[in-house]
């Protein structure tokens, strides 16, 4: 289905697709590995350090550890309202669903 969103950081690049595909690329190495990450489109996509977090059309934000390749849960359900943005620094996460922002912190 094509790329929807893009990430980079640190030499790492991520990309979220149609269909819910997340490819992950080590650019010093020149090789990359996609797996299935949500039901549906992948929204955004976000580095930070080396976790992943990604917001589906399936209502989920999951984070991810990018260095196994592994889900580490999800994060938050936000149906009924897709997650299309979202912003991690430091401390605080803020995401907008619908007419709503909402905002975590550690």
């Amino acid at each position: 289905g094509g790329i929807k969103c893009l990430d980079y950081s640190d030499g790492i690049a991520v990309a979220g697709g149609c269909g819910g595909d997340i490819t992950i690329w080590d650019v010093s190495k020149g090789n990359g590995e996609t797996i299935s990450a949500h039901d549906d489109d992948i929204n955004q996509v976000q580095l930070a350090g080396k976790s992943l977090i990604t917001a589906g059309a399936d209502y989920k934000i999951k984070m991810w550890d990018i260095n196994a390749m592994k889900s580490q849960g999800v994060f938050h359900e936000s149906h009924p309202f897709e997650t299309k943005t979202f912003f991690m620094e430091g401390k605080r996460f803020v995401a907008g669903q619908g007419q709503f922002a909402k905002i975590w912190s550690k």
